[in-house]
């Protein structure tokens, strides 16, 4: 943790100048102390927001110029703001001749804000280039940070930023070694925005973001029935209130592991969920009214339902970023517009005919159902579209972060302040009662049929030109996106067996397959094709797939997809019944089956650790209670899979946890319960609950067939390393620890528990297991000894 206590930069340079002065030293040595003499008294960590250099060097007076670029940037937005905390209006959009501020002005002050904490502030010449490598920043980043919040993915993410440096030189030297030696050396644009990231948290500048949200004046509409025509925003405000929502989102997405405490600490002041449910509200009415009033873009030049969804898109990438990895963001988002109502009710009458929406679960449900059915009726080579889907992908990303729980930081991380308190004053996750309210509401039908778009339209481009400009005017890269981002939303909701049947009764066996066909199949054609293309250029062919995803944002999202995907399937496979026809395929038809997809997937994406803890958690639950299914799993190389992904993730406590829980339900059911796996897949042939005799006759012969195998798949994992890595990795993690010895135990090593102590160093053997001591128990009564020994009490 970061110290409380912090010192200004005029502190820090007068104690610098002053030690240099009275004691005589150098200034390399003057710096040294001084950061020595703030670190005695409890300041630490100065060189995160303040400027080290020597106030009077080259390098000092340069730094300290740009830092004062920065405040000036600070200090403008801080002008449109009035003592009562209300918005200058007329300032902030240059409504009148004597204001100081234009609308250009303040665009100018967030885009200088926004440079500076991306690192990206050298490129003031070259604004173009700047802003479409800060949206892409954004873009991306926000992708990527579901994965950095995940725990045990600490270590890769830091790797990756270890690496950021080596990559970037190689792009920009283009193998020039003479010009690569001094770029190696030049901070990173994360680095670089590390200084000013703290300034602005330490600052009051997150309070006036917050406040200019309310550019846009709808204080009086709590009604998602009110008029929204009244009182309709200028194109100005809308245009800064886009440009907020941009900036604030931003300052609370981390781009890498080192930049998640400070964005941390910035995303928990963030305060104004009501202000922010209540845009959304307006917007997502305004777009209603304009869709059913026929106001939709018939000539491909734009319409006020296409700038509508644009705003939208900005505050639901807005809520995404401040909801993400908190815990009580979540919370007061969902409960923002119940609180907004109670406060609004005793001056506001709902008299509409329209169904009003009470909660804000419900609101972003009918959201999703206004976009899908303005996609609809928008034209197809019109703009809606794309604009349509951007929208549709922004509010499943949405939904997938409010229903699930990814906050994992401490309670003394924040004062003791983050998450929600119960009423033991434990921090709990409230991401099941949001799913159970978002399927009450009806999202599941809706999401099934955003897939289908996504499918339907990525099956269009393939038969079309493959141009790559897709069909409705909608690019690859946004259908893929959409795809990734409705099936991670589906994947969050499949907690239970109701929700599960639910899936299944729309057909989401259906599309989760094409999906992954999507996600794998396809990139694996475009490998062979470039491959065919290439095969003279060795340089092109030896490129490893890592450094192909990182330079195709296509195949990104292809990743991506193909990581939602595999999680559906690993949460639908809680149902036994379905599991069975996910793993063995249905009716003998075993080109069905899902399996040999995701064994594709997995080898496709070694290096991504979702998609290998998915996977490993999916062969885990199809080999639960199926010896038909775990033979399937040995058949299709499930194991060298299994022990790949151990081997790729040895700090990641998840692909641990589930690789270890693969192996022991695979080895259990096909050796320690071999005749009752049998007799049971036998007796079960007709007793399916339903389901024709037949659907598991196929994986039930397959399994009789193989029973002289069975004994060997004890083999299969040795030989592949399992004992060595599950006691030398997986062993030693206290989250997967007892999966590890459960492994170990059904694959017949000897093996025992131990406790560590990191103090002493010491192991102490733990409770005594069941099976590690032999016991003393005599399982034959031996009645001679027990007659002799009456006699000889009787004769005493």
């Amino acid at each position: 943790m970061t110290s409380q206590h912090k010192i200004s930069q005029e502190t820090f340079d007068e104690t610098l100048l002053e030690n240099e002065d009275l004691f005589e030293m150098s200034p390399e040595e003057a710096i040294t102390e001084t950061i020595s003499q703030f670190s005695q008294q409890g300041i630490t960590n100065i060189e995160t927001y303040i400027l080290t250099s020597h106030p009077n060097s080259i390098q000092g007076k340069k730094e300290r110029e740009v830092h004062k670029v920065f405040e000036s940037h600070l200090n403008s937005l801080d002008e449109l703001i009035q003592s009562d905390g209300k918005v200058d209006i007329a300032k902030a959009i240059g409504g009148s001749e004597s204001g100081s501020n234009s609308i250009e002005k303040v665009m100018d002050g967030l885009d200088g804000v926004l440079k500076f904490c991306n690192g990206t502030f050298e490129d003031e010449d070259t604004n173009m280039d700047t802003n479409m490598d800060t949206n892409m920043d954004t873009n991306m980043d926000t992708n990527m940070e579901e994965a950095m919040t995940t725990v045990g993915l600490n270590t890769k993410a830091e790797e990756e930023e270890k690496n950021d440096t080596d990559g970037d030189v190689g792009a920009d030297v283009g193998g020039d070694t003479k010009e690569a030696t001094p770029a190696a050396s030049a901070p990173t644009k994360y680095e670089k925005a590390m200084p000013f990231l703290t300034l602005f948290h330490s600052s009051q500048s997150l309070f006036t973001l917050m406040s200019l949200l309310s550019i846009v004046d709808i204080d009086t509409d709590t009604n998602v029935n009110a008029d929204a025509s009244s009182d309709t925003p200028s194109e100005k405000q809308i245009q800064i209130l886009r440009k907020v929502c941009h900036v604030t989102s931003a300052m609370m997405t981390p781009r890498r592991a080192s930049e998640r405490d400070i964005k941390s600490n910035i995303k928990d002041k963030f305060m104004v969920m009501e202000r922010l449910i209540r845009l959304i509200s307006h917007f997502v009415e305004a777009m209603s009214k304009n869709s059913k009033n026929g106001n939709i873009d018939s000539s491909g030049t734009g319409s006020d339902e296409d700038a509508d969804a644009i705003t939208l898109s900005a505050l639901m990438t807005l809520a995404t970023a401040a909801c993400r990895a908190s815990e009580r963001n979540k919370v007061a988002f969902v409960r923002a517009l119940k609180n907004a109502r109670r406060a609004s009710d005793s001056a506001h009458t709902s008299t509409s005919s329209g169904k009003r929406c009470n909660s804000s679960i419900a609101l972003l449900v009918k959201g999703l159902h206004t976009t899908v059915e303005a996609y609809k009726t928008a034209t197809p080579s019109s703009s809606s579209s794309a604009t349509m889907i951007k929208l549709m992908a922004d509010i499943c990303k949405l939904i997938s972060v409010l229903c699930k729980f990814d906050d994992f930081r401490s309670e003394g991380s924040s004062a003791g302040t983050i998450g929600v308190e119960s009423s033991m004053g434990a921090s709990v996750s409230s991401a099941h009662d949001h799913v159970l309210e978002f399927n009450r509401s009806g999202v599941v039908p809706i999401l099934h049929e955003i897939t289908d778009i996504a499918l339907t339209m990525n099956k269009d481009n393939n038969e079309g030109s493959g141009s790559g400009s897709g069909t409705r005017g909608v690019s690859e890269e946004d259908v893929v996106a959409l795809a990734g981002s409705a099936l991670g939303a589906t994947r969050v909701l499949a907690v239970n067996d109701e929700i599960v049947q639910a899936l299944v009764a729309v057909g989401t066996l259906k599309v989760v397959k094409l999906a992954l066909e999507m996600g794998v199949e396809e990139v694996l054609l475009k490998d062979e094709n470039n491959d065919k293309k290439n095969d003279g250029d060795v340089e092109n062919s030896n490129k490893d797939a890592g450094s192909k995803l990182l330079s195709d944002p296509i195949r990104m999202q292809r990743q991506h997809l193909t990581s939602g995907a595999i999680g559906l399937v690993r949460n639908l496979c809680g149902n036994d019944e379905i599991k069975t026809t996910l793993c063995l395929g249905a009716k003998l038809d075993a080109s069905t089956s899902i399996l040999p997809m995701i064994m594709h997937g997995m080898k496709l994406y070694r290096e991504n650790a979702t998609i290998q803890e998915h996977g490993c958690g999916t062969l885990a639950a199809m080999a639960l209670r199926k010896p038909a299914n775990a033979m399937r799993i040995v058949q299709d190389d499930g194991p060298r899979e299994i022990m790949l992904a151990l081997r790729q993730f040895p700090n990641n406590v998840l692909v641990q946890r589930q690789g270890a829980l693969a192996v022991r339900n695979i080895v259990s059911r096909l050796v320690a319960n071999t005749n009752s796996g049998v007799t049971e897949a036998s007796t079960n042939k007709g007793n399916n609950n339903g389901r024709e005799d037949k659907d598991t006759l196929a994986g039930d012969e397959s399994l009789e067939k193989n029973t002289d195998n069975l004994m060997n798949v004890r083999d299969v994992f040795l030989d592949l390393g399992a004992e060595v890595i599950l006691r030398q990795i997986t062993g030693r993690h206290q989250g997967s620890v007892d999966e590890a010895y459960a492994a170990l135990r059904d694959l017949g090593c000897k093996i025992s528990m131990v406790k560590y102590d990191a103090e002493t160093k010491k192991t102490t053997t733990r409770v005594e297991m069941f099976g590690e001591v032999k016991s003393n128990f005599r399982a034959v009564y031996d009645e001679s000894t027990a007659e002799s020994a009456v006699s000889k009490h009787v004769g005493a």
